[in-house]
């Protein structure tokens, strides 16, 4: 069955209208470059991070993320000079001191 060329040329407007809004998915070695942080850190913020963006599936044996998903995340995070600092400028990390016995 032939199709008519003006049922071709619409299916190929709609393919080509389509394809702009494709999302582009990451691989993990590409998430981890983009966060600076390794893959078992990558695979430790999927399972505990709520915010953190969740694999999709891209074959059999391979996942990836979407990017820009990961970007959201990344513009999500609080900035350094949003952090709590301490008098001296370096950062107060809250921690328990241990008391002598």
């Amino acid at each position: 069955m032939v199709i008519a060329s003006k049922e071709c040329d619409q299916n190929i407007a709609t393919f080509a209208s389509d394809a702009s809004r494709l999302r582009r998915v990451i691989n993990y070695d590409e998430v981890c470059k983009a966060i600076g942080k390794t893959r078992a850190t990558v695979i430790r913020l999927v399972k505990r991070d709520p915010k953190f963006p969740k694999p999709v599936r891209v074959g059999t044996f391979s996942t990836g993320f979407y990017e820009d998903e990961v970007a959201h995340y990344l513009n999500s995070l609080a900035r350094a000079v949003d952090a709590p600092v301490h008098h001296q400028g370096r950062v107060h990390l809250h921690r328990k001191r241990r008391r002598a016995v």
